[in-house]
């Protein structure tokens, strides 16, 4: 009997011990998504697609520099905390349509018994399997055989580019004065609309805008790595006179930056300058060895404002509203907006508003079919009545 009592006092001890040990711990939930990862953890997303770099390259395999892997409309982060889809395989539940696709139309893409397949466009690139097959070569199951974040239907019909070679993009983007929006304005732009990652852009925005930093970006990186396949945008916010801009260092004569860009070797060399008297700078780099075209706010007489590049950043794609005036009104209405169209669509409305004007090296056809890369993804951002922009000369 003795012995029955002590186990049961053992046991009511344990009890409560157990219960007082419960109630001083805290519950410690899991956070994160579903699939498992923290949303961020405070580490470093270098293309914003939700997951962290050290997620993409430790867990999932994805690529921390490209917002959606395997190309299939949803970004990495969207296919595992959303659509539970794999980001490495663009078509998840094998029914013939890609995730996105079924995402944007309603249906299931972990159903392969509601896939939606365009026999005849497999990949939904717009070309026909057949003449991907027999035509381009190019492969009918991958709307972009050859990984170049442009799709093999805008690259054979809209860019008259090679659907079975990388244009690979290069963009320096320079403002010397930290307080403007050029850089960074562009800097959204290129990656949110066109896709481009950290590591086909070199940002310097404020201090770091210097005439060093520059001439290394186009000797150092560029000219090391580029081919006559690639697109290569050079814009410059700054302070100018006429002969040449002002950086944060020293100032540079146009002469001097035509010799740096004369060793770029690409497909498209575009550049844009906003600065006071930046029409000066046709005089020595209108042209070089490689197709190359030149984009300035004003004349050679005339101070800059900022709003060439404000309207220009707009018509690319930063403004919804603008881009679609862009194309229509100033442009072929092709769904599409070149930099040449780009610039037209600049050049009235700081006229306009004013009274300078902007001015372009070459208004050959080329540049009408001239793009920063596929334009992908509509922006519903303010009108640009709204936008702040720097008002003083430059």
């Amino acid at each position: 009997m003795r012995k029955i009592k002590r186990i049961v006092i053992v046991l009511v001890a344990m009890f409560l011990i157990s219960a007082v040990f419960l109630q001083a711990a805290p519950v410690v939930m899991a956070k994160g998504n579903p699939h498992g990862g923290p949303p961020g953890g405070g580490n470093k997303d270098s293309d914003g697609d939700g997951l962290s770099d050290k997620q993409e390259e430790k867990k999932w395999g994805t690529d921390p520099n490209d917002p959606d892997t395997d190309d299939d409309g949803l970004t990495d982060g969207e296919e595992v905390n959303t659509y539970g889809t794999d980001p490495l395989n663009p078509e998840t539940d094998c029914g013939g349509e890609m995730d996105g696709s079924e995402v944007d139309n309603g249906r299931d893409p972990l159903n392969p018994n509601d896939d939606v397949v365009n026999k005849f466009d497999f990949d939904g690139d717009g070309l026909s399997n057949e003449d991907e097959n027999d035509t381009y070569h190019t492969d009918w199951q991958d709307p972009d055989t050859d990984d170049d974040k442009m799709n093999d239907g805008f690259e054979v019909k809209v860019y008259s580019t090679d659907p079975l070679y990388p244009n690979n993009k290069f963009a320096i983007l320079l403002c010397t004065d930290a307080s403007w929006t050029d850089a960074r304005y562009m800097y959204d732009v290129l990656t949110t609309q066109y896709r481009y990652s950290d590591e086909e852009i070199r940002i310097y925005d404020g201090a770091p805008a210097t005439a060093a930093n520059l001439e290394s970006a186009i000797l150092d990186w560029i000219v090391p790595n580029d081919d006559p396949n690639d697109i290569v945008y050079i814009m410059i916010g700054s302070h100018g006179y006429n002969g040449g801009m002002c950086m944060n260092d020293r100032n540079v004569a146009y002469s001097e930056f035509d010799t740096w860009l004369d060793e770029i070797n690409c497909m498209r060399l575009i550049v844009s300058i906003d600065n006071c008297h930046s029409g000066s700078a046709l005089n020595d780099i209108s042209e070089g060895p490689c197709p190359r075209v030149v984009y300035t706010a004003c004349n050679s007489f005339e101070y800059s404002n900022g709003y060439f590049h404000l309207k220009w950043n707009n018509a690319l794609g930063r403004v919804d509203a603008e881009y679609q005036e862009a194309d229509n009104d100033f442009g072929d209405g092709n769904g599409y907006v070149a930099v040449g169209e780009s610039f037209q669509y600049a050049e009235y409305y700081t006229n306009l508003n004013y009274g300078d004007h902007p001015l372009e090296s070459d208004d050959s056809p080329m540049w009408d079919n001239t793009y920063l890369g596929e334009y992908i993804d509509a922006n519903d951002g303010a009108s640009s009545s709204s936008d702040a922009f720097e008002g003083a000369s430059r």
